[in-house]
């Protein structure tokens, strides 16, 4: 007679059954303590909180103001003094000058005659 050991488990199987006694306790544990509803009523007051707060204080309009206000003055600078545009203009100059330079570089590098 030889002594059959059962199969191992797989840790899938091992996670598995972890999974399914950590959920039985965490619900166990719920139905002694209400920590569900007690989360939901606390985000919830938190949340309301947070509304008489911003209605009282103007927080998210006064932040919205602080966010726009530098894109609007960098807005106005451009549209004032052109920077976009001198910007995309000195770009094509420098690239015609450097694609001209090239040129002038190759052709230093090519013979000046060519043999008979």
């Amino acid at each position: 007679m030889t002594d059959q050991q059962p199969p191992k488990e797989t840790c899938t199987e091992k996670a598995i059954k972890a999974v399914g006694y950590t959920k039985d306790r965490a619900t166990e544990f719920d139905k002694q303590h209400n920590v569900v509803e007690k989360t939901k009523n606390a985000a919830s007051a938190t949340a309301q909180k947070a509304r008489e707060v911003d209605e009282k204080h103007n927080i998210v309009e006064r932040a919205k103001n602080a966010a726009s206000g530098p894109a609007q003055r960098a807005k106005e600078f451009d549209e004032k003094h052109h920077v976009v545009e001198k910007t995309k203009e000195a770009a094509g100059v420098a690239a015609a000058k450097t694609a001209l330079g090239l040129k002038w570089c190759a052709s230093k590098l090519e013979p000046s005659e060519k043999p008979k």
